[in-house]
């Protein structure tokens, strides 16, 4: 199967990332956010910002080697 490719740009992300933000406003107060590593911290730094949280905690996950694809493993 040939692999698909989703170009996001910045202004997607950052557009996307707002929009996140505005729907869990009315949800909070929130005491923090966690973000996936790598992909996931600059959305998650943007959603911080909008909701005025100030913690955020990571977790990684890998879901991949240099030679194959395979189930998510936090690490």
């Amino acid at each position: 199967m040939a692999q698909r490719y989703f170009t996001v740009t910045w202004d997607q992300l950052h557009r996307d990332s707002k929009a996140l933000a505005w729907r869990l406003l009315h949800g909070g107060p929130w005491k923090g956010i966690v973000a996936i590593t790598r992909g996931g911290l600059i959305p998650a730094a943007i959603v911080a910002r909008e909701l005025e949280c100030r913690v955020i905690e990571t977790i990684s996950v890998v879901t991949y080697d240099e030679e194959s694809r395979g189930e998510p493993q936090v690490m």
